[in-house]
């Protein structure tokens, strides 16, 4: 029979992932000498206070606008990559069946037909937790998956980032007036960034679907942030907080170009070879979903990268792609490849490296 594991707070979750740091095992995980059915793996269920509300309070009226439809669209895709690391070892949505897309659905429920969102990511993230403790999946996925709610599920969670978000800036800023516009920002006490970093550190230091984890519950936190730099005002968690504010937040001092050379495995998307001097290729990023167009002039290296890529397009497989981007601001403004290799068994984890 199947117990219920509820979480009422968000320090019930820093108490077992601080279990976990002192070596101990939460009495509600199964025990890994015995294989169990889904039917009997715990069930997960989290309180009020991971219900957190995103309020339009102006200019908008049982409307969800286009930046917040981004924003949770993205959230979606995030969630479903960590579950398929997760569950079938890969960050890669295709490789969830029918079944498991069906069982992990996103959805934004919008109440009284106001302009006041709420998803549900914490019952699918749950659910997941559920299915992975059948498939005797232990420590590391416990922490990814409560840490990840305690951090977007949570005004708790959010305002930390807010908080952290403007320590940053308000040491990197220079001129008065533009600290000014978040100077005054009412985010609480600023002590609460410490339990924000403590439970990135503990998710980082947990392994690759971990760091995978924490890097998910950052970006869906940005891209809330980024919605928020597009709307007059917006309420998240409670906290409110301004266009001015949210655009100051997401600035950075550092306005210099960076070139990041990067490897990494790519699925190939389409492959257009009408113009044989600029073949161009539309790639998708096996860990963010995300579909760019990159195009090359070079014949030669066009001729090299196009057969690994019409390969790849054909298999309907990946390739092991070098690519060269330029960003400013944190935001890719370029990309060229710089080279192409089928992708093989033993190719190596995907490389960065930084320039300026």
């Amino acid at each position: 029979m199947s117990t219920q594991i509820t979480f009422e707070t968000v320090d019930n979750i820093l108490d077992v992932l601080r279990s976990f740091q002192r070596g101990e095992v939460p009495t509600f995980l199964p025990d890994p000498e015995r294989d169990i059915s889904e039917a009997e793996a715990p069930t997960i269920k989290f309180g009020e206070a991971f219900n957190l509300i995103v309020r339009l309070p102006e200019g908008y009226s049982k409307e969800m606008p286009a930046q917040f439809l981004d924003a949770y669209h993205k959230e979606s895709q995030r969630i479903l990559r960590l579950i398929a690391l997760i569950l079938n070892g890969r960050a890669d949505i295709k490789t969830l069946t029918a079944d498991q897309l069906e069982r992990y659905r996103f959805s934004v429920q919008v109440n009284e037909g106001s302009s006041e969102f709420l998803d549900n990511a914490k019952e699918v993230l749950g659910q997941a937790l559920k299915e992975a403790m059948s498939n005797m999946s232990g420590r590391q996925t416990v922490i990814s998956i409560l840490g990840t709610v305690a951090i977007i599920s949570t005004a708790w969670g959010w305002t930390t980032y807010i908080n952290s978000k403007k320590e940053v800036r308000l040491a990197e800023i220079e001129q008065q007036e533009r600290r000014d516009v978040i100077e005054g920002m009412q985010t609480g006490q600023t002590t609460l960034t410490d339990g924000l970093a403590e439970i990135i550190e503990i998710m980082r230091g947990a392994g690759e679907i971990g760091r995978h984890a924490a890097d998910t519950a950052e970006a869906v936190q940005d891209d809330r942030l980024r919605a928020a730099a597009q709307t007059n005002v917006t309420e998240i968690g409670g906290l409110p907080i301004t266009r001015d504010e949210a655009r100051e937040l997401r600035s950075t001092s550092r306005r210099r170009a960076e070139i990041v050379t990067i490897e990494k495995e790519m699925r190939v998307v389409d492959v257009n070879t009408a113009d044989m001097a600029n073949t161009s290729l539309v790639l998708e990023d096996i860990a963010t979903g995300e579909q760019s167009k990159v195009s090359y002039s070079d014949r030669v290296l066009g001729a090299i990268v196009g057969d690994v890529a019409v390969e790849a397009l054909r298999n309907r497989s990946t390739a092991l792609f070098t690519l060269r981007e330029r960003l400013l601001e944190g935001e890719i403004v370029s990309v060229e490849i710089v080279s192409a290799r089928p992708m093989e068994d033993d190719s190596p984890a995907d490389t960065t490296e930084v320039s300026q």
